[in-house]
């Protein structure tokens, strides 16, 4: 699910109207630095700094909690996921709007046409949103701990799969300069064959060296037996014709080699790993069986199903809803007597 939905598109429900809060706080969040604004009912504004540590962050709240009795305070971020939001969760009096980054930078300019931007005034945007337009935005809900945690493992896998497949490109592109024979022989790359016939025969060169014994032998322990394919391959070894034979560019190319073959093999592994860890997750979670047997759901969709809706059913309350927060949702655009919808 994207990290930028519309907070706005999808309003909470009348009768799910939260408390009226006792404050409102705009928060920045920065890399060494956040900007936090702060107004509460009586009238009383404080702009200010703040740190990037869990030192002062944890206190600051503590501080504001006690400040309002613990009564509801109401506080927007350009976020819905992150570190900052785990530790905003953990206070029960604190409602926390999502604040779609394209919402809030419309909104500044439509008040600063100069175009004028820093964090202080950014964060005074973020207030005004949440104190003036709540009812059009929806708060953060936090989820089970069993839902959580399966989420952080599906995100922790798409993330190492996007390594994994950006390691491929970049494996796939190096063969092309200098060892395009590589792409037939050594089969589909993310194998274990294709790593192990890279990390053996690493350029044209020292394949030509090997034995057609030692080669048929390397074939037939990783199950390739049909005989005509690996005579095929053999003939095609040794007409093969090296693209360069250039020393100073074959060798380096062969360290690069080296280094991502080891880096598939890494990812490789860890995904393996992930996906017990995911698949024990989903077992524990109360809903797994909806979503393991919907048509389709194989074994690493259906835990990322399971981890996108997880229990709140007031998360998304129609079709429409989950394809607005997905980004999938139609939008009609109408100017004039042009009509178009993308």
């Amino acid at each position: 699910m994207s990290s930028n939905q519309n907070s706005n598109q999808n309003p909470p429900p009348a009768c799910q109207a939260q408390p009226a809060p006792e404050a409102w706080i705009g928060l920045v969040w920065g890399n060494t630095q956040h900007a936090f604004a702060l107004q509460d009912r009586s009238g009383h504004s404080e702009p200010g700094p703040l740190v990037h540590t869990s030192e002062n962050l944890h206190p600051w709240l503590r501080q504001i909690g006690q400040r309002y009795g613990g009564r509801p305070v109401a506080l927007a971020i350009q976020a819905s996921r992150g570190a900052v939001i785990h530790a905003l969760l953990n206070w029960a009096w604190l409602t926390i709007y999502p604040i779609n980054p394209i919402t809030s930078a419309r909104y500044r300019v439509a008040f600063t046409p100069s175009g004028a931007k820093d964090d202080q005034p950014a964060a005074a945007v973020l207030l005004e949103l949440v104190r003036d337009h709540a009812a059009k935005l929806r708060p953060l809900e936090g989820q089970d701990s069993q839902t959580v945690k399966l989420t952080e493992w599906v995100q922790v896998r798409r993330d190492v799969v996007d390594r994994r497949t950006q390691a491929l490109h970049q494996t796939t592109s190096l063969w092309k300069t200098y060892y395009p024979q590589a792409l037939e022989l050594a089969g589909d790359l993310n194998t274990d064959m294709a790593l192990d016939f890279l990390s053996r025969w690493p350029d044209l060169i020292s394949l030509q060296a090997a034995k057609p014994a030692t080669l048929k032998r390397f074939y037939d322990q990783r199950h390739v037996r049909a005989t005509e394919l690996v005579q095929k391959r053999l003939e095609f070894i040794q007409k093969a014709v090296a693209l360069t034979s250039e020393e100073s560019r074959v060798s380096v190319a062969v360290v690069q080699m080296s280094h991502l073959v080891d880096q598939l093999r890494a990812l490789r592994k860890h995904i393996a790993l992930l996906d017990q860890e995911i698949q024990t997750a989903f077992r524990a979670h109360p809903e797994a069986g909806l979503y393991r047997d919907w048509p389709g759901a194989g074994q690493q969709l259906a835990p990322r199903l399971c981890a996108a809706f997880g229990t709140l059913r007031t998360t998304y309350p129609d079709p429409a809803s989950l394809q607005k927060n997905a980004g999938l949702a139609p939008v009609r655009v109408k100017s004039g007597h042009q009509l178009w919808t993308h």
